[in-house]
């Protein structure tokens, strides 16, 4: 049975994939445009109906020239949109996060989950930024979360700019994009620019998520599994 953290994350993570579509026909649009052929209208109209996803998800360099790519980057729409998806997939972790604890916790402390909110307001123990939150869950819950890890981190070669060693360095630099693009310090050319590297991002997460939850639960709740 899954977790209602869990289920709040993938309802998050649709409507993080209908930015995902949105970008997908802006591409097939812009790259007809750009070649100047017909785009084509019977993918597209699976994208918006079905919930399809192009091959540009999956790779640039098999669809796109190198100098049709470069055109992408310059003109910049399609990088816009692939920061909000990087941005929006970090936030849903971050709360996913939030939530494993808060439900762990009211198990440990035997209180309703309904009434862990004010529990930890009247303790003065608050849970944001992805450091804290580690910390909340090794001194209250003996969990090292920043060692949780998985054979496959990295989800797309081609995403050059998210390539991460472990699942907390993956989190870690999402972490410090989001702040990133909230504080107006990023660089214009870091993070994603193309279709590819926002789909990376998300298969990322929806598999931190999904392993995590699975992982802790029958850590926490049955004793199946111990730190590595």
């Amino acid at each position: 049975m899954k977790s209602n953290a869990l289920t709040t994350f993938e309802r998050r993570l649709e409507r993080i994939r209908s930015l995902i579509r949105c970008a997908d026909v802006y591409c097939l649009h812009a790259l007809a445009q750009l070649r100047d052929e017909q785009p084509d209208l019977s993918l597209i109209e699976k994208i918006i109906r079905e919930g399809v996803h192009s091959a540009l998800n999956w790779s640039t360099g098999l669809f796109m020239t190198r100098e049709e790519e470069k055109v992408f980057i310059e003109e910049g729409p399609l990088k816009a949109i692939c920061d909000q998806i990087v941005f929006a997939s970090y936030v849903a972790i971050e709360d996913f996060l939030v939530a494993k604890f808060k439900e762990y916790y009211a198990h440990k402390l035997s209180i309703l989950i309904s009434d862990i909110d004010d529990y930890l307001d009247r303790n003065n123990i608050y849970i944001n930024g992805l450091e804290n939150i580690a910390k909340r869950y090794i001194k209250l819950l003996d969990f090292n979360i920043r060692e949780f890890d998985h054979p496959q981190v990295a989800v797309h070669a081609e995403a050059k700019w998210f390539q991460p060693d472990t699942c907390w360095d993956g989190v870690k630099k999402l972490s410090m994009f989001r702040n990133g693009i909230a504080h107006a310090k990023y660089e214009s050319r870091a993070g994603p620019n193309m279709l590819v590297d926002a789909h990376s991002v998300v298969e990322f997460c929806r598999r931190y998520a999904v392993l995590f939850d699975y992982y802790y639960d029958a850590k926490y709740y049955h004793g199946e599994y111990r730190e590595n």
